[in-house]
């Protein structure tokens, strides 16, 4: 069976914008089954691209911005997301879709097979705050039983 590696995605310091940590600290907590791992991947930039392996399907969560109710639950394939048109000025504030795109451009025998994204819809990511609004940590809790229920993850 091919490995399924998830990455939760997002800062603790932010509020809502932990969400795809929270889900990922959740699913650590459960007995996972051998081609599941689960990496609390944080704010990674371009780092995510050594966080992922040849031959693996990853699930990146994190929170998304795309004018939904919060905590709406989005799934995202690598082909559905934006095409950058321009890198980033910084490696620092690199976005997933452009790390994932360079990735792809500059070595792609590196790449996993497949890349989704699983997004929990937040309205102000950037807030400086340790808890999440009520909706997202619904959502937080939607996104990994769906992930429970689709990987068969023994809660």
């Amino acid at each position: 069976m091919k490995k399924t590696r998830i990455i939760g995605c997002g800062s603790l310091l932010m509020g809502d914008d932990a969400a795809g940590c929270q889900v990922a600290r959740r699913l650590q907590e459960m007995d996972l089954p051998d081609h599941v791992e689960v990496i609390e991947g944080g704010t990674p930039g371009l780092k995510l691209l050594s966080i992922m392996q040849p031959g693996e399907r990853v699930i990146i969560v994190d929170a998304v911005v795309t004018g939904a109710p919060a905590g709406t639950l989005h799934h995202f394939l690598e082909e559905d997301l934006p095409k950058p048109s321009v890198l980033p000025y910084s490696a620092h504030a690199i976005a997933i879709p452009e790390a994932i795109a360079l990735g792809r451009h500059l070595e792609p025998e590196l790449m996993p097979d497949t890349i989704e994204i699983w997004g929990i819809e937040v309205t102000t990511p950037l807030i400086k705050k340790m808890e999440t609004s009520r909706e997202v940590s619904r959502g937080i809790d939607e996104m990994t039983q769906r992930l429970v229920r689709e990987l068969n993850i023994k809660d």
